[in-house]
């Protein structure tokens, strides 16, 4: 699971129930969306297109990533769209 991935990183620090509560929110706040297109090629990384995919669809939303210089160069922008990294994410929803 990517988010269990990022809560467990090394440059992510928080105790097994801090995990839960933020994996909690994010899986309660979470809309399952339906993508009806392929906006691609857009990244350099093709692996990254389907994350960029979802956004576009779900739009306004928030891309999490550690990837910030990839998902800055795209060719295709949107509005509404934002690329955090992980800690911006969870300091946003703790405090």
């Amino acid at each position: 699971m990517f988010c269990l991935d990022i809560c467990q990183s090394k440059k992510v620090v928080l105790r097994f129930p801090m995990q839960e509560r933020v994996l909690a929110r994010l899986v309660a706040d979470a809309d399952e969306i339906d993508v009806r297109y392929l906006w691609r090629p857009n990244l350099q990384d093709e692996g990254d297109n389907f994350i960029y995919e979802i956004a576009v669809a779900s739009s306004p939303c928030t891309i999490v990533t550690y990837n910030l210089r990839d998902f800055a160069q795209g060719e295709i922008r949107f509005s509404g769209g934002y690329v955090k990294t992980p800690a911006e994410v969870l300091q946003s929803l703790t405090h």
